[in-house]
């Protein structure tokens, strides 16, 4: 009995057995974390299970496998700690001095509630749930911060099969109609191809992501071309087929944008770090061509696919919302002066965290009233100053500048491989920051997961480097 036991956690705490528990984690996520809503059914069984390979992944780390992520660590846990502050209560003399405090108090006052000790969040169970909500990033850095060297492919793999399996719960979406089953949340973007999601910006965002996993994975194997990988190159050369069409049909104008932007980081990842021949003498023809004129191949292949798809998607909805007339007149910008008007006034406290749905109310004109009303600020920047504060900005800085020299040390390895990585996170990086101007990805689940892998691909680079 003790034998079996103990085979038992030598099989979990195992690289295979690691590894199984973060493909475990990211299915999990991706079938019960696509959407940002608070009131989502699911998350009542996603977050205790994060919480519970949080607990996993701390028993069988160890301190050099968590010394890269120290600064990641210690930024989650400022930020974790930033939303508990705003949720202790303070006297109410303090509390009503803070901006937009006064008509709440003289409101109490009014209706006789004496005084109240209040904390610093304006929605104190909103916040809540945004302090709840880290566990899943946070087992994510864990997870994927535990796993042996040789996982670092195949957690890509499964990150891309995942993608696909998304890409084609879209196209059964499509094909069926806004009220089939197949629409895992109650409130999403009925007869669109959400896939996995509940929101068509973040359906593209984790798409477009795909492709550069994708393309990722066809240098990465391109740099070993003695194994018999012809099947995974085959497969990672030909999944974009699938994520890009389906970009364009989610009707997202955001979508066009990060989408284009994929394509192009990954025709240069493709030409300029796939076909590197160290020895003008080995390779084929073929391979010495590319590598002579991967300059001029990207630029046309580029194009060449941008123009085949406006093509073939010149009716679809984005497309046609993207040379609208009233891609400037939308709600997003009429409220755009509002949010600045909310972020200067909160600059220094903020609001709480997640309590910007019952806040922006005290400052919504007449003007931007409207039957649907605004869950988030569609502008994930200005939106985390307004929760965030002065204490959020700065830790935002403190991972601005510890992602820049984990890039630089990436970047200065001199190995194909990393440099690639390092093309790869850094793009992801660059859409989901570029989403987040005019949507929220990062309020997501599946994306805070895609955030966090890339975090860790990073820093593991960052510090090899440093050896």
């Amino acid at each position: 009995m003790s034998m079996s036991i103990k085979s038992l956690l030598s099989s979990l705490t195992s690289p295979n057995g690691r590894f199984f528990a973060l493909t475990g984690f990211l299915i999990i996520v991706f079938l019960m974390g696509g959407g940002s809503r608070p009131d989502i059914q699911s998350l009542v069984i996603l977050r205790p299970l994060a919480f519970g390979f949080i607990a996993y992944a701390l028993i069988v780390a160890t301190r050099e496998e968590l010394k890269p992520l120290k600064i990641p660590l210690i930024l989650l846990g400022l930020l974790g700690l930033l939303m508990f502050v705003q949720l202790l209560p303070m006297p109410q003399a303090f509390w009503e001095q803070l901006p937009s405090r006064k008509p709440i108090a003289e409101i109490a006052e009014l209706a006789g509630m004496g005084e109240l000790w209040r904390p610093i969040s304006m929605v104190p169970s909103r916040t809540l749930n945004s302090l709840f909500s880290l566990s899943v990033p946070l087992a994510a850095l864990l997870l994927c911060a535990i796993q042996a060297p040789q996982h670092g492919r195949r957690i890509v793999g499964v990150l891309i099969l995942l993608g696909s399996f998304s890409a084609l719960l879209g196209a059964l979406q499509l094909a069926g109609s806004g009220q089939s089953a197949l629409y895992l949340y109650r409130v999403t973007n009925a007869d669109t191809p959400v896939g996995l999601l509940a929101n068509r910006n973040h359906q593209a965002v984790l798409l477009a992501s795909s492709v550069l996993m994708a393309a990722w994975y066809f240098v990465s194997f391109r740099q070993m071309p003695n194994r018999n990988l012809e099947w995974a190159r085959i497969a990672a050369a030909l999944s974009p087929l699938l994520f890009l069409p389906l970009i364009v049909l989610t009707g997202s104008r955001l979508g066009i944008i990060v989408g284009a932007t994929a394509v192009f980081a990954a025709g240069l990842m493709v030409f300029y770090r796939g076909y590197v021949t160290p020895d003008s003498q080995k390779g084929s023809a073929v391979e010495k061509f590319i590598a002579a004129h991967r300059t001029k191949i990207t630029i046309v292949a580029i194009v060449a696919l941008v123009a085949l798809l406006v093509l073939l998607f010149s009716d679809s909805l984005a497309i046609r919302r993207l040379v609208s007339a009233k891609f400037f007149e939308d709600l997003r910008a009429d409220v755009f002066p509002v949010l600045l008007s909310m972020a200067k006034e909160h600059l220094v406290f903020g609001t709480g965290f997640g309590s910007f749905e019952n806040v922006y109310r005290a400052y919504e004109t007449k003007d931007l009233l409207q039957p649907n009303y605004l869950n988030n600020a569609h502008n994930d920047w200005l939106q985390y100053v307004i929760e965030a504060g002065l204490g959020g900005i700065l830790i935002a800085l403190g991972f601005l500048v510890w992602l820049v020299i984990a890039v630089w040390r990436g970047y200065s390895s001199g190995s194909v491989r990393k440099t690639s990585q390092t093309d790869m996170c850094l793009a992801i990086i660059a859409i989901i920051a570029m989403a987040s101007i005019v949507d929220y990805p990062l309020r997501v689940p599946t994306i805070m997961v895609l955030m966090a892998f890339c975090v860790v691909r990073l820093a593991r680079s960052s510090a090899d480097q440093k050896q």
